[in-house]
């Protein structure tokens, strides 16, 4: 197993134990390449929101951050839509998100905050793990309606 695949095994694990620990307000669902392997993200109750929708969180260590929020894939109405309501939005969430329309010439849209890590740090990752269960709780209340 590589060392991607073994701190991916074992940042899932922890977010799984934390979740747990937290009453289990939420669940995962994790997704997997075509060879099986297991992809950077989850997303959060899988089947709630339609495929092209969902609340997520990525977690790529090279990549030195855990992001997480809300995902709208060739929804650039919605995205717009949501976007002229950010100042309400992010005070229903109770915090400032980054938005992201369309990046790097991708189809995705994206408002997301995101926690620093140190790749290949335990302890960096239970840090973005406790930062992140909070707020995506908050994207889940907020968006559940506007989605």
């Amino acid at each position: 197993m590589s060392n991607i695949q073994t701190e991916r095994k074992y940042f899932w694990s922890a977010y799984q134990e934390a979740l747990m620990e937290n009453g289990e307000p939420f669940s995962l669902k994790f997704f997997y390449d075509t060879d099986g392997k297991p992809r950077h993200y989850a997303h959060v109750n899988a089947g709630r929101f339609p495929t092209n929708r969902c609340i997520c969180i990525e977690f790529t260590p090279q990549s030195g951050r855990v992001r997480y929020g809300v995902y709208l894939e060739n929804d650039v109405a919605l995205f717009d839509l949501l976007y002229e309501n950010k100042e309400k939005i992010e005070a229903l969430l109770g915090f400032r998100c980054t938005w992201a329309n369309g990046t790097r010439g991708k189809n995705a849209r994206r408002i997301f905050c995101e926690k620093e890590i140190t790749p290949y740090d335990c302890e960096s990752y239970q840090d973005a793990i406790d930062a992140s269960l909070p707020r995506l709780l908050k994207f889940a209340e907020v968006f559940d309606h506007l989605i």
